[in-house]
C-alpha cells in the first residue's frame, strides 16, 4: 500500500486478539492472537469523513468487498470478531494502548542512548566479522601472512 503511494498515516498494522475460529484462528480459549492491517478510508457516511477499516486476508477475509463496504475497525469488524488491540505500527511509528516500559538494555521512557553506546559495539562486531571473512578467504586460497 505504501509503495503504491498511500501515505503512511493512513495505514497501520494491528496486533491484538480476535475471536477464535476453528479454521482460521484455532485456540483453546475463546480468543486468539492475530495481526491485521487497517486503512484510514474515505467514508462519506462518517462524521469525520474518514474511518479505519479492516483489511485482512487471513482471518475473516472479504476480498470481494469494496473499501467503502469494509467493516469498521471501531465496531469490531466482521461479526464483532476483532477484539482488543495490543499495539499498532506502520513504517514510521508505533503506538500502544497502554503504558509499558522496555527494560534491560533498551531505550525506554526518558532514557536516551549515547551515539557511542550504539555504534561502538556495532563497529566491533563488523570488525570481527570482516576479520573472520578475510581469514576464511586466505584459508580457501592457501594464503599465509606472517
Amino acid at each position: 500500500m505504501i509503495n503504491s503511494g498511500i501515505p503512511s498515516w493512513r495505514v497501520k498494522v494491528c496486533a491484538g486478539s480476535v475471536l477464535a475460529d476453528p479454521v482460521t484462528a484455532p485456540s483453546e480459549s475463546n480468543l486468539g492472537g492475530h495481526g491485521w492491517t487497517i486503512y484510514l478510508a474515505d467514508r462519506s457516511d462518517s462524521e469525520r469523513g474518514l474511518e479505519w477499516v479492516i483489511l485482512d486476508w487471513c482471518y475473516l477475509q472479504d476480498p470481494n468487498a469494496a473499501i467503502e463496504n469494509k467493516p469498521l475497525a471501531g465496531n469490531g469488524g466482521t461479526n464483532n470478531a476483532y477484539k482488543e488491540i495490543w499495539f499498532t505500527f506502520n513504517d514510521e511509528y508505533s503506538w500502544s494502548n497502554v503504558k509499558f516500559e522496555i527494560k534491560t538494555g533498551r531505550i525506554s521512557n526518558n532514557q536516551k542512548a549515547q551515539k557511542d553506546e550504539v555504534l561502538l559495539p556495532l563497529e566491533d562486531i563488523l570488525r570481527n566479522l570482516a576479520n573472520e571473512q578475510v581469514q576464511e578467504i586466505f584459508k580457501k586460497f592457501n594464503i599465509e601472512i606472517d
